[in-house]
């Protein structure tokens, strides 16, 4: 069977800073030799062929000379590629008139990245040629041109795209490429597919670069199969049907309208999105099934095209939404209208990845949360359990305990890859809650986005929808809540229809819910929605075995990030820390553990580096009950804490005490401290 591994080497997150950082990242490789390798923004497999090309010897601003093919060497080519280019050229023209974007160039090599055929735009394929892109040009091969997308398709065996910077010459930085390598039945390749776009590529939405690459992942597919069934010397299929057999897993809705817009053809995802059976006759002119729509119209009217435009189908009691796009089937000269194809997306899928993008990233787990006092491991213990399920959950906590860490793990935990949205109750404005929780209709009120907006439980759907600070959600807007966490489904602001959503609610609170309802400020129905499960969070005062580990932890993490050799809590620091009552909990000691390592001067940090408000309290043990006590009495008590917290490890409790093993088991002894 024909396959390969359709995990893609992608840039996601093209944001013009992310670009920006891959050009200083480029940059700093070419000028300072700064390994990419150690670069977040550098995909790992475009880092190594930055390496690979500089070691080619490729300038980065000069594409290597190589020489142009004689024709007797093209003939050859092609000859030794006969196979390929009989199956692979008359399917990409049939694919042609379904492709929606433009400025492009479409190839396809060989096993080793020589062109054998070229497609797209007049202008553009007249652009190439006469800058030796041409057929039996070698300018996709990684040893003449660097880093591309064709390149790393052959190498890593997969689909690729590449935007801007993370090609290697710098006169590909305005192209988008995308390509998929092309099997046999023994997972060699035999040649890539590839889109090529350019002019201000990386403006285009997201869903548009997403397609292209999926357009070549399938196109290569449908490919190798067609060549694999020559070779078993099978009947092959008409174009018509392969187009069909291709569409048809695709999972978006494609309708091609004649130059009447009468429906001509339709894939097998419309047909499901129509209600239209099998074998029934779908040959009817558009508004049959959309209606009068003036996007269609003005495309007919026009030819020009429309982009991502939102629409509905919906039956009497429920609406489903899709984003449609229509492109025009026009000659050249565009002087009439040819025909058109139509492109629905499920709402939902751009929902989920707009979730992943606006949405808080989810990046803890379970083993990022530090400490192993009791309290704690209590409330992990129990989050761990009910992450296991998906019922919804209230954390209880003071502020700075760690609330959206817990329930940032417990999304991990449950729908790692379900969308991560993060909506803080006390934050938004009174007046706007409820359109940015529910979403609102075109026009609903002054000010609305034209198209509406969906609101964040549509962008969770599928995910997890964390309210904090719900003690503070207005109380009118909570019966409209508890509607959607007993029926499943919202409506937007100025809408008329539900929307079906799939959400889990975290929900997150440093108040007394249960006595705000005794003051009718929050709704009892609602809490028990919310509360499901309740996971208290203790805070620091109550886990004074976790403070020295959190507090070394956060300075370890503090110099990792700027460079630096971790300095050591003195003994007199660490009587500090442990004293203090923490109000603020684990944000105020973090806070206080960067403050410090900045502050301090030399290896250790003492409590004159620590903030005014930690060392000048009411609170603080210099001026407290412990400043009465003797010095072997702060020891023995510094001593016990840190092996508690240490788990006994006196390896790890003498490096934070600053003191040798030695010396630790002579205090152990003098102190009559036990452990196991």
């Amino acid at each position: 069977m024909v396959n390969f591994d359709d995990r893609p080497i992608i840039d996601y997150e093209t944001t013009p800073e992310n670009l920006n950082q891959i050009v200083l990242a480029k940059k700093r490789f070419i000028e300072n030799d700064e390994d990419p390798r150690n670069n977040a923004y550098i995909a790992p497999e475009v880092a190594e062929s930055w390496i690979r090309s500089r070691a080619y010897g490729i300038d980065p601003h000069h594409e290597k000379e190589h020489k142009t093919p004689e024709p007797k060497e093209i003939r050859a080519l092609l000859q030794a590629n006969k196979l390929l280019l009989q199956t692979a050229i008359p399917f990409i023209r049939k694919f042609i008139p379904l492709l929606t974007i433009s400025n492009y160039l479409m190839l396809l090599t060989d096993s080793t990245g020589v062109v054998l055929f070229i497609i797209g735009d007049r202008n553009e394929v007249n652009s190439v040629k006469n800058e030796n892109y041409g057929i039996g040009t070698s300018s996709c091969r990684e040893e003449i041109t660097g880093t591309t997308a064709t390149s790393l398709s052959i190498l890593h065996k997969r689909p690729v795209q590449l935007v801007g910077p993370s090609n290697y010459l710098m006169e590909r930085v305005n192209n988008i490429a995308s390509s998929a390598p092309i099997v046999n039945s023994n997972n060699d390749v035999i040649g890539t597919l590839g889109i090529i776009q350019s002019f201000g590529a990386w403006s285009q939405p997201d869903s548009t670069r997403a397609h292209s690459l999926g357009w070549v992942s399938s196109m290569a597919k449908a490919i190798a199969s067609q060549l694999e069934l020559k070779q078993k010397n099978e009947q092959l299929e008409t174009a018509y049907q392969t187009l069909e057999a291709t569409l048809s897993v695709i999972e978006e809705g494609f309708i091609t309208l004649d130059d009447h817009g009468m429906i001509s053809n339709i894939n097998k995802e419309a047909c499901r999105i129509f209600g239209i059976n099998q074998g029934d006759d779908f040959r009817h002119h558009y508004t049959k099934y959309f209606g009068y729509d003036p996007n269609i119209e003005n495309v007919i009217r026009t030819s020009s095209p429309v982009h991502d435009v939102e629409v509905s189908m919906s039956n009497d009691f429920m609406e489903k939404r899709y984003i449609m796009s229509i492109e025009p089937i026009s000659n050249y000269e565009k002087t009439r209208f040819n025909g058109a194809v139509i492109r629905l997306t499920r709402s939902s899928r751009i929902d989920r990845l707009v979730g992943h993008r606006g949405g808080t990233k989810a990046s803890y787990t379970f083993t990022d949360i530090k400490g192993n006092s009791e309290p704690l491991l209590r409330s992990l213990n129990m989050a761990k359990q009910i992450a296991k399920t998906n019922a919804n959950i209230l954390l209880m906590g003071e502020s700075g305990t760690g609330k959206e860490l817990f329930a940032q793990a417990i999304h991990n935990s449950f729908c790692p890859d379900g969308p991560f949205i993060a909506v803080n109750c006390a934050s938004m404005p009174r007046t706007l809650i409820e359109s940015e929780l529910f979403g609102y209709e075109g026009g609903t009120f002054t000010g609305a986005e034209k198209k509406g907006r969906p609101g964040k439980f549509e962008l969770a759907n599928g995910g997890t929808i964390f309210l904090d600070e719900i003690g503070d959600m207005p109380i009118e807007i909570q019966p409209v809540l508890l509607r959607v966490l007993e029926e499943k489904q919202v409506m937007r602001l100025g809408g008329s229809k539900y929307i079906p959503v799939n959400v889990r609610i975290i929900a997150a609170t440093n108040k007394n819910l249960y006595n705000m309802i005794q003051t009718s400020q929050f709704r009892e129905d609602l809490y028990f929605r919310l509360a499901v499960f309740k996971v208290t969070i203790p805070p620091l005062r109550e886990r004074n075995a976790d403070v020295l580990v959190l507090a070394n932890y956060f300075v370890e993490t503090t110099c990792q990030k700027i460079g630096m050799t971790p300095p050591v809590l003195s003994k007199e620091t660490l009587h500090v820390l442990i004293d203090y009552t923490w109000p603020g909990n684990a944000r105020q000691l973090e806070n206080a553990m960067v403050f410090a390592v900045h502050m301090c001067n030399g290896e250790t940090i003492t409590p004159k580096d620590l903030p005014d408000e930690i060392t000048a309290r009411d609170d603080n043990p210099l001026v407290t009950r412990k400043a009465l006590a003797s010095l072997a009495e702060l020891e023995k008590d510094a001593i016990e804490m840190t092996m508690n917290s240490t788990n006994n490890d006196t390896s790890k409790a003498a490096k934070i005490l600053g003191i040798g093993r030695t010396t630790l088991y002579r205090k152990l002894k003098e102190y009559e401290i036990d452990i196991p």
